[in-house]
């Protein structure tokens, strides 16, 4: 009872959150957010398929190969957040992200096991590359959307495309 409160929890509390976002931030990165929601579920049919991890009580029959609330409830939402407030801050998103994604390969796995979800049996470390190469594939998607080009300066100088 306690995983099916969890896992619905986790689909609706997120869409709630925005409300609090003007509408013109949803609807400039909630593409990118579909986007990343696509890998995420292609990702997850490959990982049922080699078997990285498995959903042992599935949100709905059907959604046996996704865990539906996570890819389209916090990572979808989470996506539109994350590029609101960090989008064209490389650092700030990388920082973000790294720290997102350490949570949701290394401490989130153990919750979800011991809820009786989700067993993972991939390493966290593994987990973790494939969220961040999802993250890069999102900058690169949103900087695609909007027209501009990847380059990023390190250090001092601008980067091509960075608004005042």
């Amino acid at each position: 009872m306690l995983g099916l409160v969890f896992m619905w929890t986790g689909l609706i509390v997120p869409w709630l959150t925005l409300f609090f976002l003007d509408g013109r931030i949803i609807r400039r990165y909630l593409p990118a957010a579909l986007a990343v929601s696509l890998l995420n579920t292609v990702i997850s049919q490959i990982a049922w398929h080699y078997d990285w991890w498995t959903i042992q009580r599935p949100m709905f029959v059907w959604s046996s190969a996704i865990d539906f609330p996570l890819v389209y409830g916090a990572f979808l939402i989470g996506t539109i957040w994350i590029l609101a407030y960090s989008f064209h801050k490389w650092w700030v998103y990388a920082i973000v992200n790294l720290a997102i994604d350490a949570f949701f390969s290394f401490a989130m796995p153990a919750v979800l096991r011991a809820m009786k979800l989700i067993d993972v049996h991939i390493s966290g470390w593994q987990l973790y590359g494939l969220l961040l190469l999802s993250a890069v594939l999102l900058y690169l998607f949103q900087l695609w959307y909007e027209g501009e080009t990847a380059e990023i300066s390190i250090g001092r100088g601008s980067r091509a495309g960075s608004r005042a």
